[in-house]
């Protein structure tokens, strides 16, 4: 009998857009069994690009431990101290989630039952599926970047005014680099966020991912967007013609 994986799951709706792999599902925490797939393919770790109006970076499994422990305020330890809390042994138990000992079944299973959807990008670093990550959002925070360097992840930020001022040199180097591209459709809450400006700032990223994955997460789509003429599947649908645009242009 042949192992469950990635392209069998009817969560995920696959697209080839010219011979690039774009995955689409609800919850952006599904990312996680995607860029375990990807990473354990391909033996090697990513540096994920995301653009989402969260920063979407919590410690793993910190909703599961404040639900096991019945705290009443959503408090956070760092992502180690997390993963020595005896639920997280539980759930992780048997299971095989690293890199290089990786099974999609048990990664699915994880990120649906144990992985917040803000919890993905934290995770997918721990499971090494990641040796770095940019988020560029719009959501103000403060010290994200700073906490993130403590706990020693290879961190940076942007709010998205800043990341539409950097220079292209900047997006270059990040293309040189082995990139999963990400997207959650709440980040475009007004239709100017999906310009010819932004595909092409972000061209070099299109074309260099090995996989482009996003995260339709309906609810926040609703309710962080400025333009109620605005429709998710409305923005899917610009999202996947523009990044169609670019690739074609370049085949």
């Amino acid at each position: 009998m042949s192992e469950y994986n990635l392209d069998d799951c009817s969560l995920y709706d696959k697209n080839i857009i010219c011979n690039k792999p774009v995955y689409i599902f609800e919850n952006h925490n599904m990312a996680l069994p995607v860029w375990g797939t990807f990473a354990n393919r391909n033996n090697y770790s990513y540096k994920l690009i995301t653009f989402d109006y969260h920063t979407d970076s919590r410690p793993l499994f910190n909703k599961e431990i404040v639900n096991s422990d019945n705290y009443r305020y959503y408090s956070f330890g760092t992502s180690d101290t997390n993963l020595c809390h005896p639920c997280v042994k539980n759930i992780l138990s048997n299971r095989c989630y690293m890199r290089n000992d990786f099974n999609f079944e048990d990664v699915f299973v994880i990120a649906h039952d144990g992985i917040d959807n803000c919890e993905h990008i934290t995770a997918a670093y721990k499971f090494e599926y990641l040796y770095g990550y940019v988020i560029i959002y719009k959501k103000t925070h403060s010290n994200y970047e700073e906490s993130d360097k403590i706990e020693g992840f290879n961190a940076k930020y942007y709010i998205s005014d800043d990341f539409n001022k950097i220079s292209s040199n900047i997006i270059e180097s990040y293309s040189k680099e082995n990139i999963i591209l990400d997207f959650d459709l709440d980040y475009f809450n007004r239709k100017k966020d999906l310009s010819a400006d932004f595909f092409l700032k972000i061209k070099p990223l299109i074309l260099k991912a090995d996989v482009i994955t996003i995260a339709r997460e309906k609810k926040y789509f609703i309710a962080e967007r400025i333009d109620n003429r605005l429709s998710n599947n409305k923005t899917l649908e610009m999202l996947l013609k523009n990044i169609k645009f670019v690739l074609s242009s370049y085949l």
